[in-house]
């Protein structure tokens, strides 16, 4: 077989390509129209699903809060985190540098982690103090805008003030008295099932839905089970007026730490 005779056979071998047709315009629409719908049906499955990974993280950040709490209670003779109202309270670990702040008497329900250093070390329990949802760029003892009570505070947990003072402060007929103001005791408590003791006042799961019911809040209770509770619910709440001008649920229970709040 000469040149030229391969040279056509080779020609002859070439194979044009077929072009497969392209989507039409109207079928990407339709496909794009799809993908929104099932995106649509989706992303409320995947929030419900991120909130509720959130509370259970919150709800067990509580009951291990209220662990902390018991080795307070066994180390300083059974008697709840107290506050005198006059002495500094640390802000940072006792081995690294840091600040102390002199709050005011019943300001201990957002300070209360200040007096855990021995009890709960920060560096391990931090993120324990903590809701679900809460972010800390840096451990808290790092502020440095000194603002401790803000959403990048100490902890996401409120002390209810009620383990602050004597359950005799919180009667109808009470009388201000110095001796009313000490620390309440484990056997204090006549209702441990019913009396709240901390509760997630920060709520940062629900930072991205302002039409979320805020009246629904996860709470831990003085025998250390936590659930969620309407606030709304619980007992009306009183207080003579040198304790709070408002008086507010969970906090002022009637009768105190002797009361129930459910």
């Amino acid at each position: 077989m000469g040149d030229q005779d391969v040279r056509q056979s080779k020609r002859r071998r070439v194979r044009i390509p077929v072009l497969k047709p392209a989507f039409t315009l109207i079928e990407l629409l339709v496909v794009i129209g799809v993908v929104g719908i099932l995106i649509g049906l989706l992303l409320p499955a995947l929030w419900g699903a991120k909130l509720a990974s959130e509370k259970a993280v919150t709800l067990a950040n509580l009951r291990q809060t209220h662990t902390t709490f018991e080795f307070y209670t066994q180390r300083y003779n059974e008697t709840y985190p107290w506050f005198d109202g006059n002495s500094l309270i640390p802000l940072s670990p006792p081995d690294e540098p840091g600040s102390a702040i002199g709050p005011g008497y019943w300001d201990l329900e957002f300070y209360w982690v200040g007096l855990m250093h021995e009890v709960a070390p920060w560096r391990e329990h931090f993120e324990s103090w903590l809701d679900g949802g809460a972010r800390r760029g840096n451990p808290p003892w790092t502020a440095e805008d000194g603002n401790y009570n803000s959403i990048t505070g100490l902890s996401s947990f409120r002390y209810c003030r009620s383990f602050m003072a004597r359950p005799e402060l919180w009667r109808t007929d009470a009388v201000e008295d110095d001796r009313l103001y000490r620390p309440v005791r484990l056997s204090d408590v006549a209702a441990p099932s019913s009396k709240v003791l901390l509760y997630d006042w920060e709520l940062s799961y629900l930072r991205n839905n302002p039409d979320a019911d805020r009246d629904l809040v996860p709470m831990v209770f003085a025998d250390g089970h936590a659930t969620v509770h309407r606030v709304s619910e619980a007992a009306d709440p009183v207080a003579p007026t040198w304790v709070r001008p408002e008086p507010e649920p969970l906090h002022d229970t009637p009768n105190g730490v002797r009361g129930r709040d459910y």
